[in-house]
């Protein structure tokens, strides 16, 4: 007879080759994520030692990603939900920073979903928050995305503080903060100065789709800076850890590149690129807008 680890070895592996299909893949991964949390409900401080569960904590995460179907999304949706108390709020942190950190940012994620299905599934993980980390008029109500996005967030917060985890919290917020650095904005701005005034168009309709991402920068930095305010006022003065002092110049110099960049991005535009390149000139601003945010919060860490 397997044991309960044997068990949550065979399905994992199940739920990773199964990607070619997502009916058996939902299942499987459906099946394993309840075996955790039934693991960790009955030993919390004891799960960190099952070697796998970073492997389902990542795979949950890459259901997570834009590309994936929304029957996926939905399932891992579900998954959170069902180990936000048990996992994502555990004072015993089961699985470990890192990878709890991981899926609250896959959380994060779906409740930014372009499907209103996954967004509002997401939302329900608020359900499962023990009412002693809410606040009265949260406990148990229904809300919107954009509020749980916020609760959500904030939540994190009040948890890397219960956890002793501040600094670090910080600062894996402020690499949230700095963004995907996957596109090539020098390339861009090169391709956009290379051509006409004459051979743009008036688009100013696409700006609307960085409102969102606007505001997700900007609900990072209120919490950031709270959370850094809050454990400021609680801790005498310090200096940093030797890992802390390498992971903020780290970033310190990802960001003061990436803003440098975005600048002579922004530099090589057009005249009056917010109305020819619009959508180029957005993205400028707001990788700028991070770069600068986030340069701001690792002054505060120092």
């Amino acid at each position: 007879m397997l044991s309960q680890e044997e068990l949550l070895l065979h399905l994992l592996a199940l739920a990773q080759n199964s990607t070619h299909s997502v009916e058996l893949h939902c299942a499987a991964l459906t099946l394993v994520s309840r075996l955790v949390v039934q693991l960790v409900s009955s030993n919390p401080q004891g799960a960190s030692a099952v070697a796998c569960l970073g492997q389902w904590g990542a795979l949950v995460c890459a259901c997570c990603s834009e590309e994936q179907p929304v029957e996926v999304k939905l399932m891992a949706a579900k998954v959170l939900v069902n180990c936000t108390a048990t996992v994502l709020t555990s004072s015993h942190l089961p699985l470990g920073l890192t990878t709890t950190v991981s899926l609250w940012r896959s959380l994060f994620t779906l409740l930014q979903d372009e499907d209103e299905d996954v967004r509002d599934s997401a939302c329900d993980f608020i359900c499962n928050v023990p009412a002693s980390l809410l606040s009265t008029d949260v406990t148990g109500a229904s809300v919107c995305p954009p509020v749980a996005l916020d609760v959500g967030v904030g939540l994190l917060c009040r948890l890397f503080e219960l956890w002793g985890q501040a600094p670090a919290g910080a600062l894996a917020l402020t690499e949230w903060l700095l963004g995907d650095e996957g596109v090539n904005y020098e390339a861009v701005a090169e391709e956009a100065s290379s051509l006409d005034d004459e051979d743009f168009l008036f688009e100013k309709g696409g700006l609307n789709l960085w409102a969102e991402p606007v505001q997700w920068v900007n609900l990072l930095h209120r919490h950031v800076h709270s959370l850094l305010l809050g454990f400021r006022q609680s801790q005498a003065p310090g200096v940093p850890g030797q890992d802390q002092v390498h992971q903020i110049q780290t970033l310190s110099t990802q960001a003061q590149a990436q803003a440098l960049s975005s600048q002579n991005a922004l530099d090589s535009l057009p005249a009056l690129p917010q109305f020819c390149l619009t959508m180029e000139h957005a993205r400028l601003l707001l990788r700028l807008q991070r770069a600068t945010l986030a340069l701001e919060v690792l002054d505060r860490l120092r």
